[in-house]
């Protein structure tokens, strides 16, 4: 079994250029306060899940689950075998504001506090992050059952793990997380900076904000000490979404029984619109059987119960199933922000 690890570099600067806060207005979420909320809502159009703490995710990796990690690598199931490539667009900006951070997370952000206490300036509540130079890699379905009906020993084990998962390990029917398409960006964004009444900025923080930023895998452009402005790009794409290959038939028939159109336009205009997203989910939630919706980790589980199908983008019934999960998600992150 596989576990994401915890990649420094990544996050840190995925941290510095998106956890101070809220951006520019984008068109398509309302403000939030989970980063990670704010990255379903960003993905919902494009109908694709977010890669929270990406791991040089590919097609062919197989996870116990988006949060949990990696149950294998490509190379165990598709050994070989290579995923075709496009580019994509992804328009807009993500739109939240500060969120809870640990670990290496949290020393980047004191060692932007840091920078900023020593040049006597503060950063501004708005940040705008956006992703650019978008590709996607995948594996078409055929593809992917051809390689799992003549699957290796070693990977048919690992398959059977996913069925042996559960209370006291009983044997149940599960959904095997396999990634399909893979979308890899680069992070791009605008920090601004505020000087101290009458502070003079030395030039000697913008030289420890630019090495910080080298160090995590990025360059600056911009000066702290002239225009108050600096945009911090990623030198490298990482990976910032996927859809699956397989969903579950029993996850479907949950959610499309959920036929009230209020409950859903609801719910949609508390994430896309111009509010502030948490007091109005905390008004849906309400409506929802006992006043609560399911924690994380048991969405997740509802999504890998079952029999599985082909996610087909073509088929409506999909189409509305996977919308209205990632908006369940979404409302769970927001309200939760917590896993489990």
């Amino acid at each position: 079994m596989y576990t994401k690890n915890y990649m420094a570099s990544t996050i840190g600067l995925i941290a510095l250029i998106a956890a101070a806060t809220y951006g520019t207005r984008p068109a398509q979420a309302a403000l939030f306060e989970s980063y990670q909320a704010a990255l379903h809502a960003y993905f919902y159009q494009y109908r694709a899940l977010p890669i929270i703490l990406p791991t040089d995710e590919e097609p062919g990796d197989i996870y116990l689950n988006p949060y949990e990690g990696f149950l294998a690598r490509k190379h165990l199931c598709f050994a070989g075998l290579n995923p075709s490539m496009s580019t994509t667009v992804l328009a807009d900006a993500i739109d939240t504001r500060r969120y809870a951070v640990s670990g290496e997370l949290r020393s980047t952000l004191y060692k932007v506090a840091d920078i900023g206490v020593d040049a006597n300036i503060s950063i501004s509540d708005a940040v705008e992050l956006r992703f650019t130079g978008a590709r996607v890699e995948r594996f078409t379905q055929g593809i992917i059952e051809n390689a799992l009906a003549d699957a290796n020993p070693e990977c048919d084990k690992k398959l059977q793990e996913i069925n042996e998962r559960g209370e006291e390990y009983s044997y149940q029917e599960r959904v095997p997380w396999v990634l399909r398409d893979v979308v890899s960006a680069k992070f791009l964004s605008r920090l601004r900076f505020q000087r101290d009444m009458g502070a003079a900025v030395e030039a000697q923080a913008n030289r420890k904000f630019a090495k910080m930023v080298s160090d995590l895998g990025g360059t600056i452009s911009g000066d702290i000490e002239s225009s108050g402005n600096i945009t911090i790009a990623a030198d490298s794409a990482f990976p910032v979404a996927f859809r699956p290959a397989f969903i579950s038939r029993e996850d479907i028939d949950r959610l499309l029984a959920m036929d009230d159109p209020s409950l859903w336009e609801s719910l949609k205009s508390a994430i896309f619109g111009d509010g502030a997203a948490r007091n109005e989910l905390k008004d849906i939630r309400s409506k929802f059987p006992d006043g609560e919706i399911p924690l994380l980790s048991e969405m997740y589980e509802q999504m890998g119960l079952g029999p599985s199908v082909t996610f087909d983008l073509e088929n409506e019934e999909h189409v509305i199933y996977f919308k209205r999960r990632i908006l369940l998600l979404t409302m769970a992150w927001e309200l939760y922000g917590e896993y489990y």
